[in-house]
């Protein structure tokens, strides 16, 4: 389906999710998004596997938290609603601004900035702790992050190269192997993406494993 209509021209792209979302989520029982530089790996893995219809939200975290680079949405009001208020805390709280490469004060970009924001997440509230004008929720954070499943990364967020010159166990947890969902090329940019997409379509894609995932199977709701 070409889902073009949702995109915002007004915006970095990244944030065009959150409209893709809502304005199709209505069709759909459940919906799963996939960024653009996130390949299926294994696609014997049905997505039911990860589906818990006891939450509105499933997705995995890295060292950062929260990942939004692949989640699954169910069709709720409660979905329609953080889907907007990530949207909206763009403006209202001016999460959209880019800061210069030497200046972090807001952690991470676009939605997934957003959403650590609403849900007030360890991360959010480490920054806030360090500077002064990044900006708290005044909303149910809590009820936000109650609605959330959080799976672990090799469920279906695997990093194929490790971003980062970290080497530590939350890493080698990250890291891609045969039998995983999905391989995610986050952290990398240009040429490098360029090369790591090429040789993940080649040698992944080319020829998936049916192999048993080794985590990430929450049930059927």
């Amino acid at each position: 389906e070409d889902w073009g209509s949702a995109t915002t021209p007004e915006r970095p792209a990244p944030w065009s999710k959150l409209t893709a979302l809502r304005e199709n989520l209505k069709d759909f029982d459940w919906l799963l998004y996939l960024d653009g530089d996130a390949l299926i790996a294994n696609p014997a893995i049905c997505l039911e596997r990860f589906v818990d219809d006891a939450y509105d939200v499933v997705l995995a975290e890295d060292w950062g938290g929260y990942n939004t680079g692949v989640f699954l949405v169910k069709n709720s009001e409660f979905s329609r609603t953080l889907l907007q208020d990530m949207w909206d805390a763009a403006t209202t709280h001016g999460l959209s601004r880019r800061n210069p490469w030497y200046d972090h004060a807001l952690p991470f970009e676009f939605e997934q900035r957003a959403l650590h924001f609403l849900a007030d997440t360890p991360t959010w509230r480490q920054a806030a702790a360090r500077r002064a004008d990044v900006p708290r929720t005044t909303g149910d954070a809590a009820a936000i992050r109650n609605r959330i499943k959080v799976l672990p990364q090799c469920a279906f967020n695997s990093y194929l190269v490790r971003p980062g010159s970290r080497r530590d166990a939350a890493h080698a947890a990250a890291a891609y192997r045969p039998g995983d969902f999905v391989v995610h090329l986050a952290g990398h940019k240009g040429a490098n993406k360029a090369a790591l997409f090429e040789y993940a379509l080649r040698k992944l894609v080319a020829a998936p494993t049916a192999a048993t995932p080794r985590c990430g199977a929450v049930g059927v709701g």
